[in-house]
């Protein structure tokens, strides 16, 4: 097995020669895929891992200290080591936690049975619960019951969303689909329900997941509205690409999804101008271009022609995004309008806007043109520039 040669692995097996890795490298490296993250259990506890750490020289960090992870840099690599533990109590969200549990107790707190697979130096699987059948077969199961499993930490219905989407080949049985169903997901906060959710749309395909979402209801919760599937699925057949914001436009979601998800502010900024710039163009109005387009801008224009191709089927949407490719710049300066007359301010910065929003709407004339625009619009030059000669 390839992960048995990582080499921050071998260390931390130096260290620790009882600890077992655990979760998703685990899961990966039974699917022959490479994993990112070693993360370990050991029965040792918190304060006798960060003491054998600090004895052979690492210096350890108490990342997680009281649900007992300790994070060090093995051979410039993290390596988690975390206590083996059992949940005394849960709140929906977070836990206390005991350090007395043994490994079959460690794996049966877990959330799903395809995470909760130890694998220890001799590369041994150790499996108290199924896991490898489940991710043979494609199952994403709960450890236990799946009700249980939820109401000590809500954040697990979105988390087995993304994992069926990944791995899923089976629709999961009726007490699954309850309990997604039926979760309440306030105290899950709204930061960690977008980082989830974002994760999850970044899947190209969302097919194995769309049954249960649209019955379950469960996104819906989570964004506050009545979401369109079909603008989804007419996206995904147009072959557009897997983007969170693009996506949740294309399911309509609520208007304030930005600011209840607490989005940055450049994301929030995109949400908006996917639906605003088709609209801005229209209307010769500059605002959402100026608000909306910074240094990436050809992303966010293509990311508004796949929508509103997606939305009016209009081919003329996807000849601009065509034409995207061969773009370098707006081929237009202050300088252009300085020649004309203009002063800098807030005109020229609006001036500048709606000539872009008309080189945008023409499909990216060359300079001449938009000089020719400019004139139109603005006078003509009261010199010639250089460029011009």
């Amino acid at each position: 097995m390839e992960i048995l040669k990582n080499p921050s692995l071998q260390a931390a097996w130096h260290i620790f020669p009882e600890a077992r890795l655990v979760g998703g490298a685990v899961r990966d490296a039974l699917l022959g895929k490479a994993g990112k993250d070693i993360d370990l259990a050991t029965p040792r506890h918190p304060e006798e891992v960060m003491q054998h750490l600090t004895h052979h020289g690492y210096k350890p960090l108490p990342t997680g200290l009281a649900h007992g992870t300790v994070m060090v840099m093995l051979e410039k690599q993290p390596v988690e080591i975390t206590t083996l533990r059992r949940d005394i109590v849960t709140d929906g969200r977070h836990a206390q936690v005991a350090f007395d549990a043994s490994w079959k107790e460690d794996a049966f707190r877990r959330d799903l049975t395809m995470n909760a697979l130890f694998l220890d130096q001799q590369g041994k699987i150790h499996d108290f619960v199924g896991g490898q059948d489940d991710l043979k077969a494609g199952r994403v199961r709960f450890v236990g019951s799946a009700q249980d499993r939820i109401e000590e930490d809500r954040l697990r219905a979105l988390r087995w969303v993304r994992f069926q989407a990944r791995f899923g080949k089976e629709q999961p049985d009726q007490k699954t689909l309850q309990a997604l169903s039926s979760v309440d997901l306030s105290p899950v906060s709204s930061e960690r329900i977008w980082q989830e959710t974002q994760q999850t749309l970044k899947i190209k395909q969302l097919d194995p997941i769309l049954p249960v979402l649209k019955d379950s209801k469960l996104w819906e919760k989570a964004m506050g509205g009545t979401l369109d599937w079909k603008g989804l699925e007419r996206l995904d057949q147009l072959g557009a690409p897997a983007d969170p914001l693009l996506r949740l436009k294309a399911l309509q979601a609520p208007q304030d999804l930005p600011q209840k998800w607490k989005m940055a502010r450049s994301e929030a900024l995109v949400f908006a101008a996917i639906s605003e710039i088709p609209a801005s163009l229209d209307n010769d109005d500059p605002g959402p271009l100026r608000r909306s387009l910074g240094a990436n801008w050809k992303d966010v224009l293509a990311q508004v022609s796949w929508y509103e191709q997606a939305r009016t089927n209009d081919p003329k949407w996807g000849k601009l995004r065509g034409s995207l490719s061969h773009v370098e710049a707006f081929p237009a300066s202050s300088k252009d309008l300085q020649d004309r007359g203009m002063s800098n301010g807030p005109e020229m910065g609006k001036a500048l806007n709606a000539l872009q929003a008309y080189w945008i709407k023409e499909g990216f004339p060359d300079r001449k043109v938009i000089m020719q625009e400019a004139s139109k619009r603005f006078g003509e030059p009261m010199r010639v520039s250089q460029t011009e000669r």
